[in-house]
């Protein structure tokens, strides 16, 4: 199996490998019990088999329909028993082995594809998005990269470009205030740059107070006239209510 084709490590995804590697090394007439501590397995392919199935935008996806069509391919009978204990606790500690999984689906015990009927508008749309490689805007991309630098500077952790836009999405932030923030992360707004191609309107991009290029930042944590300073020293002031020590603003 190649890295790509894996889904980011995890224990679930180490539970169904584990699986997979197991019964493509056993005889198909073998009969089987399988021990596990967890109900993950349980649920994958028993009691909820049929939603883990038919989910492509699970991680788990792929994994899971191998996994299936294997145990559909085996005319020995297969067990699931849960226990309290992992019966292989005593392995966590030794070495790891790598070995070659095949992650090939067998046509014959599976189905390429999902149901019609077992989709949503949601799922589809989800899909059809997917498949749509957009490129990223090289404004975003700088953005981003500058959010996460400054999260460094104050945090022991650099967060990811997806951790960001989940952040922003948040509902503890009021829907105006993530509406801005998207648009600030894009550089959708018609400030600076964005006048100095539009002929007899380049002074629009300029600031009437400091005569320099405008930009978000400049607007929000430079220039005197927009009031900023007095925004920013009682946004401080409510911060410090909860927090000790207040943040560097930068952009």
């Amino acid at each position: 199996m190649q890295s790509g084709d894996l889904p980011w490590p995890s224990f679930n995804v180490a539970l169904l490998c584990g699986l997979l590697y197991t019964i493509q090394n056993l005889p198909l007439d073998t009969s089987i019990t399988v021990h596990s501590n967890s109900p993950f397995l349980g649920k994958v392919l028993v009691t909820d088999r049929k939603t883990y199935e038919n989910n492509p935008l699970d991680p788990n996806f792929h994994l899971v329909r191998c996994l299936i069509a294997r145990l559909q391919e085996r005319t020995g009978r297969t067990n699931f028993k849960v226990v309290d204990e992992n019966p292989a606790k005593c392995l966590l500690t030794s070495e790891p082995i790598r070995t070659e999984l095949d992650t090939d689906l067998d046509l014959t015990f599976m189905n390429p594809g999902i149901p019609l009927k077992t989709g949503s508008q949601h799922l589809f749309t989800k899909l059809i998005s997917s498949m749509n490689n957009t490129s990223v805007r090289r404004n975003t991309m700088i953005n981003l990269e500058r959010i996460c630098c400054s999260i460094v500077e104050e945090f022991p952790f650099q967060p990811s470009d997806k951790a960001i836009w989940t952040s922003i999405r948040s509902t503890n932030i009021h829907r105006l205030t993530r509406n801005f923030l998207w648009k600030c992360i894009h550089n959708i707004y018609y400030v600076g740059p964005f006048w100095e191609h539009i002929p007899s309107l380049e002074t629009f991009g300029l600031c009437e107070t400091c005569r320099v290029t405008e930009s978000m930042e400049h607007i929000l944590l430079e220039c005197d006239n927009s009031g900023q300073h007095q925004i920013w020293t009682l946004t401080e002031k409510l911060w410090r209510l909860r927090f000790p020590s207040w943040p560097k603003l930068n952009w």
